[in-house]
């Protein structure tokens, strides 16, 4: 059994513009909690594990971590995307953010 890889996706690229969203400090400090507490483990050259929250409830956009983030510190604000929703017969996901990172592998499971 090999490595897991996550899931593949395609990226569609809406803008390159930050996520602007107050909860987003909220995310940051769960993160934290996550690490302090073991929940998300390091490994080289991030965590694992991915954190997300719903931007309306009930819709499928959500503001996601990036892909090898690191929780033991502070995130920047590069370090977050606003997934706008996912097209699952094309396994494309459409984004917003600006980073040199991709979201989440898991980010078509959040």
């Amino acid at each position: 059994m090999g490595a897991y890889e996550g899931v593949k996706y395609q990226m569609e690229r809406i803008t390159a513009e930050v996520p602007d969203d107050r909860r987003i400090d909220q995310l940051r400090k769960w993160c934290l909690i996550f690490h302090d507490k073991g929940l998300a483990p390091q490994y080289p050259g991030g965590t694992h594990g991915n954190m997300s929250f719903r931007v309306f409830p009930g819709k499928n956009e959500m503001i996601i971590t990036a892909a090898r983030s690191s929780f033991a510190a502070h995130l920047p604000d590069e370090a977050f995307f606003t997934v706008h929703g996912a097209d699952l017969e094309s396994i494309t996901l459409r984004i917003s953010g600006s980073s040199h990172r991709e979201p989440s592998s898991e980010a078509m499971l959040h």
